[in-house]
């Protein structure tokens, strides 16, 4: 996937967490987000794209940067962090290496401290 279209779908996640914390802002309700990284799974519509190079999976990172977004917005965010076994080989947003990275992610999950976001990007960087 080209790095626009990982932009795009960044700024798809940026909006819906706009609009959940608007939704929770009118409403006076508690609202949570939850983004789950798409694999590519065995047997899925995704194997074809992926095996031609048109979809690659984004990176944990890249989610940290949509996550990042509801920061100071009343909108808890949790980030799915398994595939499940599921995923064709490379097919999977997890890639070699990324064990620290999860492990950040994880704590963030747990705590929704936002600075273990940002010591995500800024390792990528």
């Amino acid at each position: 996937m080209c790095r626009a279209r990982i932009s795009a779908e960044v700024l798809h996640v940026k909006r819906g967490i706009d609009f959940l914390n608007a939704l929770g802002n009118e409403y006076g309700g508690k609202i949570s987000m939850h983004l789950n990284p798409t694999f590519v799974g065995k047997g899925t519509a995704l194997v074809t794209p992926f095996e031609r190079g048109e979809f690659v999976p984004p990176r944990l990172v890249d989610v940290a940067r949509a996550a990042l977004h509801a920061e100071g917005k009343q909108v808890p965010i949790f980030l799915g962090l398994n595939d499940e076994g599921l995923a064709v080989p490379g097919g999977s947003f997890l890639r070699r290496g990324d064990e620290p990275v999860v492990e950040l992610l994880e704590r963030f999950n747990r705590t929704q401290d936002f600075e273990l976001l940002h010591a995500v990007v800024r390792r990528a960087t």
